[in-house]
């Protein structure tokens, strides 16, 4: 959500075992609040990083399931998605 936020990429993470890297655009031109909502098994922890995987993560806040990412106009963000407690 919203739907002008698309989802571009769900692979798995380059350097972290077990974890996945989800990889969103927004797609209207106009700022927009990502929401992130994990349908799966236990908690998770998302950070973000950068496009190469390589920046220091910066926790998204959330509960476990649900995140909120903040998105510039046309922007491109990679999130790192971690299992918690599995």
């Amino acid at each position: 959500q919203p739907e002008t936020v698309a989802v571009q990429l769900l692979k798995p993470a380059l350097d972290a075992p077990g974890a996945a890297v989800l990889r969103l655009k927004e797609t209207a031109g106009a700022p927009a609040e990502a929401t992130i909502r994990w349908l799966g098994p236990g908690a998770v922890a998302l950070s973000r990083t950068d496009f190469l995987e390589t920046a220091p993560p910066q926790p998204l806040p959330g509960d476990g399931h649900v995140f909120r990412l903040p998105l510039a106009a046309h922007a491109l963000a990679t999130v790192q998605i971690v299992p918690q407690g599995l």
